[in-house]
């Protein structure tokens, strides 16, 4: 996926953290510039602003409809182009013991959004009615970006 109208053939469109940050002050990775809670990284990899709040959240769950049968649909923002960062979702049935949720849910959508951020979205195999409680979280990586 490309951030540019048409795409970017022939080159790359990668952004770096680096770059994304040049101008702006406070914009360690581990800060916090806008004071909205969410550290740079974090707002860098999920598209959000890092120099005011952003009103977006970072994962949705919804349920989804398929012939009839509610699913469980994860879906969360990625700005197109930080590709040195990964993002990987995980569940947890008591907040501890993090599987990928590659394990149980499928990608189902990525859809490219007009501000350089796509939404992608997971879809779980099993029908909600025959899930106990569940939570959801993002991890990210990088291995350009050194975080403590």
């Amino acid at each position: 996926m490309s951030r540019e109208l048409n795409g970017s053939p022939g080159r790359s469109d990668w952004i770096g953290y680096a770059a994304w940050a040049a101008g702006l002050i406070g914009l360690g990775a581990e800060e916090d510039a806008d004071g909205d809670g969410n550290l740079n990284f974090v707002e860098y990899a999920l598209g959000s602003r890092a120099d005011g709040a952003d009103p977006r959240p970072f994962v949705r769950a919804e349920t989804e409809w398929v012939e009839g049968v509610a699913f469980v649909r994860l879906s969360f923002d990625r700005r197109i182009g930080a590709d040195d960062v990964v993002v990987t979702p995980q569940w947890s049935d008591a907040l501890g013991n993090w599987v990928n949720s590659t394990v149980f849910c499928d990608r189902v959508e990525v859809v490219a959004g007009a501000d350089g951020v796509s939404r992608e979205s997971h879809r779980c195999r099993v029908p909600a009615a025959q899930q106990g409680k569940g939570f959801f979280r993002l991890k990210l990586t990088s291995g350009f970006i050194a975080l403590p």
